[in-house]
């Protein structure tokens, strides 16, 4: 049996953090294939070393140099080394990273090297091979190109009792690195999952798998011991962080299970993703509430615009020539809501969009909200006419002024659009009649 394991940022942001990691892959000799990601917080207000070489790029492009922000993550890592008394020549190989950094001048590049880093440290406290993923992963216009992937990791591993893998990043055909999306180590792992045709694919991280919602809204949330891989995506979609979403995918392929595990608490049992869960016909089961706050939704409306797919085409394809991606899609007889993120609307283009979709569509009204949440509840056959009823009676008697603006909803999945002074209230009037 083969097992490949992930370890967060937590689990690697210092030397007892990392002796922990050592430990749980020493006491099971199937944990064969280690990915990290860069070194997280180790306190509350600490600061991301993905974040700090985010800052790194800013000061790079203004200033010609790495700045204080590199200082950080250089101080970072010597501390990290030092913890774990290792022989390393972590000076040599800082020198040579911000090297590399100013000549490259790329933010992918730059925002790399946490997981490089992270890489090259682990392994060596491990004594075993390092894999620079730029080596391994293959990325193509900007998406990962599978084919090579898989037979480049396969072909890299096949020789090596044990290696460490850095995630988050990859390489181009010309060479230059790519990165995932934020949390894309977790990608990683099940690549070099699916390439070696694992048994298991573990994610190591400092909750004990999924809660049934957000701790910090809820009191002892109950924890989900099970999922499929729908409703694992729906989850990560909605909001819940333990597992990017993307994640399942090379997986899902061949039906490799992934299983969240507390690295501070390995005897904690976490939680199960597997292909699919058997459950009887008509039993319907909530599993868990997820959700996200401070976004924006674009509200377009127009007589039966559900029965004019040439309006809705001409609408995505305008955010599709600005590069702009969204959130969720919701669809009404006469509306459609598009929820993007805040951040993202504040670029100069959203004038330019607006304008373009009165256009094209000419739309009766279009309408921005701001300070927008959605929250989703997950579980099987939530689209059953009593979980329907008992989610509005819950909503309503939390909150006699609720303005809600969107739902969809799906086997897997009801969605709900509100405002985001809602958000709380609706969270846990939803726990408390579900759970």
């Amino acid at each position: 049996m083969i097992k490949v394991c992930k370890f967060g940022g937590t689990a690697i942001s210092s030397g007892d953090s990392i002796r922990r990691v050592k430990k749980i892959i020493e006491t099971d000799p199937e944990r064969r294939y280690i990915v990290v990601s860069a070194p997280g917080k180790r306190f509350k207000d600490d600061i991301k070393v993905t974040d700090l070489l985010y800052d790194t790029y800013q000061t790079l492009l203004e200033t010609g140099k790495c700045g204080s922000a590199f200082e950080e993550v250089k101080a970072r890592c010597r501390t990290i080394v030092q913890e774990l008394d290792l022989a390393i020549d972590i000076e040599k190989l800082l020198v040579d990273t911000e090297k590399e950094i100013v000549y490259q001048r790329e933010r992918d590049f730059t925002a790399s090297r946490g997981e490089y880093l992270a890489g090259k440290i682990v392994a060596s406290f491990l004594n075993v091979p390092f894999i620079d993923s730029c080596d391994i992963i293959r990325f193509s216009r900007g998406k990962l190109d599978n084919e090579p992937t898989y037979a480049l990791t396969s072909e890299a591993l096949q020789d090596k009792e044990r290696a460490v893998i850095a995630g988050f990043y990859g390489a181009d055909k010309k060479g230059n690195i790519v990165t995932f999306s934020r949390g894309g180590s977790d990608i990683t792992g099940a690549i070099v999952a699916r390439a070696i045709n694992a048994n298991l694919y573990e994610k190591w991280t400092d909750v004990s798998g999924f809660l049934a919602c957000d701790p910090q809204i809820v009191d002892n949330p109950l924890s989900i011991k099970h999922l499929s891989y729908a409703q694992l995506r729906s989850l990560a979609y909605a909001g819940a962080d333990v597992l990017h979403g993307d994640s399942i995918f090379p997986v899902r392929e061949v039906g490799i299970p992934i299983k969240i595990k507390n690295y501070l608490r390995p005897e904690d049992y976490g939680t199960d993703i597997m292909p699919e869960i058997e459950w009887p016909s008509r039993e319907s089961k909530a599993l868990g509430i997820a959700g996200k706050k401070d976004l924006l939704v674009i509200r377009i409306r127009n007589h039966q615009i559900n029965n004019d797919p040439v309006q809705i085409k001409q609408i995505f394809s305008i955010f599709e020539k600005f590069n702009f991606t969204f959130e969720h899609v919701f669809c009404g007889i006469a509306t459609i809501s598009i929820v993007v993120k805040t951040e993202k609307w504040k670029t100069p283009v959203k004038a330019q969009i607006l304008d373009e979709i009165a256009i094209a569509v000419c739309p009766e009204e279009i309408v921005v909200y701001d300070e927008v949440s959605v929250v989703a509840l997950i579980g099987h056959n939530m689209d059953s006419r009593e979980n329907i009823s008992r989610l509005l009676v819950a909503t309503a008697n939390a909150d006699d002024d609720l303005d809600m603006l969107d739902h969809a909803v799906s086997k897997t999945t009801v969605m709900l659009v509100m405002r985001n002074g809602d958000y709380n209230r609706i969270i846990k009037a939803i726990y408390k009649e579900f759970f």
